[in-house]
């Protein structure tokens, strides 16, 4: 009997499903500069333990041809954030078109601010991010990276690796003008100047087991994305 029911319990929590619980209110620093760059942005948390989870979603781009010298990291309330693999980019020559996802489990409830800290070295020329925390978290799956030009954002989740009640969540930075996402938008942010435009967009989506396409409408330019499971405890 009590066999049973621990089979039981465990079986409900397996199928506590992923939920969204809040989104930053986003930061974009611009320049031109070698020094160090940061932007930073609040969010609040209503609840927090073990299956909460913030992650914070950057972008970044220079143009400098000598070298990735510098590297980004982020910060919640003050503490340091998890990098989630290594960053990603469309043109690792000129340092353009970079994006990252950071997390942290369990974060301090109430509004804290995220910083996302660009180091000295490169020639930077901008950086951008937001966060959106989850309940009912349990772990991440495999991240997927895409990239392309002269084309829209693009990337997708097999329905293996986003199953039921699981979430998965995008992001994209693009050279050119972004108007739109397919799925729930959570972040939608750029500027074009004389010299360079630059957006950026998070998206999420509810798992149910079958493959789910990040797509974007707006101007074909280059661009890079990455996409990863949130799965359920």
């Amino acid at each position: 009997m009590f066999a049973a029911r621990a089979a039981l319990m465990k079986s409900s929590a397996v199928w506590t499903p992923v939920t969204y619980q809040a989104v930053g209110t986003g930061g974009r620093t611009t320049g031109g500069t070698t020094a160090s760059m940061s932007t930073s942005w609040t969010h609040n948390c209503s609840s927090s333990g073990a299956t909460t989870v913030v992650i914070a979603a950057v972008a970044f781009g220079g143009a400098d041809t000598g070298g990735f010298l510098g590297d980004v990291s982020c910060t919640y309330g003050g503490v340091a954030m998890t990098a989630m693999g290594a960053k990603y980019g469309y043109d690792v020559s000129d340092q353009q078109g970079y994006v990252w996802f950071f997390y942290m489990v369990n974060p301090p409830t109430g509004s804290q601010t995220v910083q996302a800290d660009w180091a000295s070295g490169d020639l930077k020329r901008v950086i951008m991010g937001n966060s959106v925390s989850y309940t009912g978290f349990g772990s991440f799956g495999t991240r997927v990276n895409a990239q392309g030009t002269p084309t829209l954002p693009s990337v997708s989740l097999t329905g293996a690796n986003l199953p039921t009640n699981s979430m998965g969540i995008a992001m994209a930075v693009h050279n050119s003008t972004l108007t739109g996402s397919n799925r729930t938008q959570r972040h939608l942010t750029g500027a074009t100047t004389s010299s360079y435009a630059d957006y950026f967009a998070i998206q999420d989506v509810v798992g149910d087991g079958t493959t789910k396409s990040f797509t974007h409408t707006g101007t074909s330019q280059r661009w890079s994305s990455i996409a990863v499971p949130i799965l359920p405890v």
